[in-house]
């Protein structure tokens, strides 16, 4: 489910949150 965020660009999210997202999760899953 998580791994579905990180595409949302190509589902018309801003390009900025796009990075930020994918840099919450990549620390989800450092922890």
């Amino acid at each position: 489910a998580e791994l579905a965020i990180i595409p949302n660009a190509t589902h018309g999210l801003p390009q900025t949150q796009a990075p930020i997202m994918a840099k919450l999760i990549g620390k989800f899953l450092d922890n």
